[in-house]
């Protein structure tokens, strides 16, 4: 969409106050000067019949001779009150595009925050569904296939870590980092501890399936019982334990950044309604 502005052409108010007062002065000291009181008298007679004295040609430049000086003095005092009454505005509308400034700068910081206060506040559907990959596989460990699982583990882990992410730019960018930078940095470590996890999980899974198909193609009937005795599915339980122990931390770790980024919300909504108030009182 294409914005057309329009300038406004109209002439200053205090200049053309200025030109109106200026043409009153001349207009009056015209008419003054033409009355016989002022052009009759005898010492304005007799200086204007002697051209060496005064070189004045009528009455008028008699008169303006006289008090040339002082309008002159009269014209540049008031040339200066506009100029400073001038630079009085273009000041204010220099000030006024700063405080708009700062507000946009406010707004802006402002937003990210509030997204990345829901976006915490969402994290955990994200850590739910990651955890969900894990009991899948608990659950059915005798009949998930491994591409199943491995896609299942790969898909939740990659949405854990995408949101994870974008909750972290958006503090960084939200200019709320000296409130929530401890919160932060907690929920970042907490992060890289399931990531490291679910590689090691992934790693083990691979040696599991391996020894399922083994011992499936063997005897089938034995099967449960050593998987469930295998050094392979003990090691798995360790590490579903632990990444169960890791999300809840992870859950903790982010309603520790939610609540900091609550504070640092309060705190903006303050500069967001002084700077906004600066603007209406600067207008």
């Amino acid at each position: 969409m294409v914005t057309l502005q329009v300038t406004d052409q109209r002439m200053d108010w205090r200049f053309s106050t200025f030109l109106i007062a200026m043409l009153a002065i001349l207009f009056g000291f015209t008419w003054a000067a033409s009355e016989p009181g002022m052009c009759g008298s005898p010492y304005v007679v007799k200086v204007l019949a002697d051209h060496t004295k005064d070189g004045a040609l009528n009455c008028f430049d008699f008169w303006f001779n006289r008090y040339q000086t002082m309008l002159t003095g009269f014209a540049a005092l008031i040339a200066a009150i506009v100029a400073v009454v001038a630079t009085r505005k273009q000041v204010g509308l220099a000030n006024k595009a700063i405080i708009q400034g700062q507000l946009n700068y406010i707004k802006a910081a402002y937003k990210q925050t509030v997204e990345a206060y829901n976006k915490t506040s969402e994290f955990n559907f994200r850590i739910r569904d990651f955890q969900s990959a894990f009991i899948k596989i608990d659950d059915n460990y005798l009949t998930i296939s491994e591409a199943h699982a491995s896609d299942a583990i790969d898909v939740a882990c990659k949405g854990l870590v995408a949101y994870a992410r974008n909750i972290l730019l958006l503090v960084k960018s939200s200019d709320v980092e000296p409130v929530s930078e401890e919160s932060a940095v907690n929920f970042l470590k907490g992060c890289e501890v399931v990531v490291e996890l679910e590689e090691a999980f992934r790693s083990v899974l691979g040696e599991f399936f391996f020894l399922r198909e083994l011992l499936q193609k063997n005897n089938y009937y034995e099967v449960e019982s050593k998987i469930l005795n295998s050094n392979e599915w003990r090691q798995l339980k360790i590490l579903l334990n632990l990444i169960d122990k890791e999300c809840l931390d992870l859950r903790q770790a982010a309603k520790a950044l939610r609540d900091s980024l609550k504070i640092a919300l309060e705190a903006q909504t303050v500069q967001l309604k002084s700077a906004q108030r600066n603007l209406s009182e600067s207008i």
